[in-house]
């Protein structure tokens, strides 16, 4: 599965994230984390508008079949077709050679989420305007 992202402004993008609604104490803990997490990626998103891939993933037995590259092609045809940079944070450096593939560079500093979190790479795709 992949879940994108359509462009939004600016400031639609920076308005901080409302807290966490009341819920038991794991619920809670992950809402919070989450909103973390996200305040920190959020910094390094471009301010342009551009397609956000929050999310891919393959289920364990078919990985390393190609099925995570067919997924990111199909985002990556609206993308071109609307004539829109991507971006995305690649959570693992195997991930992270897929997108370079696929045409996306690194973009800013990689981010380390705390509490012994992974390191993501933020990368973007230029808009097929720009890569001609």
């Amino acid at each position: 599965m992949s879940l994108w992202l359509p462009p939004v402004d600016d400031v639609t993008r920076r308005r901080p994230a409302p807290p966490p609604a009341p819920a038991g104490h794991v619920d809670g803990l992950i809402a919070h984390r989450f909103a973390a997490v996200s305040e920190l990626v959020a910094a390094h998103r471009p301010a342009e508008p551009h397609l956000y891939l929050a999310s891919i993933g393959v289920r364990a037995d078919l990985r390393g079949r190609g099925v995570g590259g067919v997924l990111l092609a199909a985002g990556l045809r609206v993308a071109d077709a609307e004539n829109l940079p991507t971006y995305l944070e690649a959570s693992t450096e195997r991930s992270r050679q897929l997108y370079l593939r696929h045409g996306f560079g690194d973009h800013d500093r990689p981010v380390v989420l705390p509490d012994g979190g992974p390191v993501l790479w933020p990368m973007r795709r230029p808009a097929s305007s720009d890569r001609a």
